[in-house]
């Protein structure tokens, strides 16, 4: 969402929408930010840098606008790179009464453009999502914290790491009545290893309530992913699915007979339980 708010006109149209239907959206916004920058919390968001450069207080130039709108960049480059002499075969109009824009005065002219596009036009709702961030971390030490660390490091440490290597997933996990030597979890990383992005997200999910990992990947997960043996209690069923729990990440099942049946038990958990707490 924060993204978009760089971006063109009918992307903030959309969100304009929302704030009229949700008065404190923004507000919102910018509490939830400010709680997963303190508590290190992957939500699965990047920022864009005109957005960024706001919230560190800094005016924002030509270079912040290369990545959120590549073709005005290009467009005003050209600008202030042409002679004088080529400078003649642009046509640049600025001011109330749509005065032509001379040589001397392009820098200015896109100085200016940048500011009504990327700061003007969606102040209002920059200025609420910095009021929330401002109701947690307050004014002075989120100036410091977004003057200090770099975009590329907050985004993945609010994003997370979204690849989920499966070798790091095995020696991460640790077991409760089972080895890794056993059938039955050779068969699971097996099709752990087979399934696509999409639904080894949805596992991560089911199992830990996480769908990006931290800095530092599964070994950073804290509580660690437990793989418990459920043979052991009572009136338990080779054909039981696996379950979770989640508060303490770990997923629990039978020693299934074949390959099969774990692929079977295991897909069916992926595609069909849901939490309805899950953020889509």
């Amino acid at each position: 969402m924060v993204l978009l708010l760089g971006q063109g006109g009918g992307s903030r149209l959309k969100h304009l929408r929302a704030e009229e239907k949700y008065p404190n959206f923004f507000r919102c916004f910018g509490r939830l930010l400010a709680l997963a920058i303190i508590h290190e919390i992957q939500i699965g968001i990047t920022l864009d840098r005109t957005f960024f450069r706001q919230l560190a207080e800094n005016d924002i130039n030509l270079e912040d606008i290369k990545e959120t709108a590549p073709t005005k960049f290009k467009l005003y480059s050209g600008i202030l790179l042409a002679s004088e002499r080529d400078f003649q075969g642009y046509t640049l109009y600025g001011g109330v009464d749509k005065k032509q824009i001379t040589f001397e005065e392009r820098e200015e002219f896109i100085a200016k453009e940048i500011c009504a596009e990327f700061v003007d036009c969606i102040k209002v709702q920059t200025g609420q999502i910095i009021e929330g961030i401002d109701d947690i971390i307050s004014f002075p030490k989120r100036t410091e914290i977004f003057q200090i660390i770099r975009l590329e490091d907050l985004d993945c440490m609010i994003r997370g790491i979204q690849e989920l290597n499966t070798e790091d997933w095995i020696t991460s996990t640790i077991y409760e009545g089972y080895m890794d030597k056993d059938p039955v979890i050779k068969w699971f990383w097996q099709c752990v290893a087979d399934l696509s992005e999409e639904r080894k997200r949805k596992l991560l999910f089911f199992w830990a309530a996480v769908k990006y990992l931290p800095v530092g990947g599964f070994e950073a997960l804290n509580p660690r992913l437990v793989i418990r043996n459920r043979h052991t209690a009572k009136e338990v069923s080779l054909e039981h699915l696996p379950v979770s729990n989640t508060c303490v990440s770990t997923l629990t099942f039978p020693p299934y007979e074949s390959y099969d049946v774990m692929q079977q038990k295991l897909l069916f958990v992926i595609d069909h339980a849901s939490l309805n707490f899950e953020l889509r």
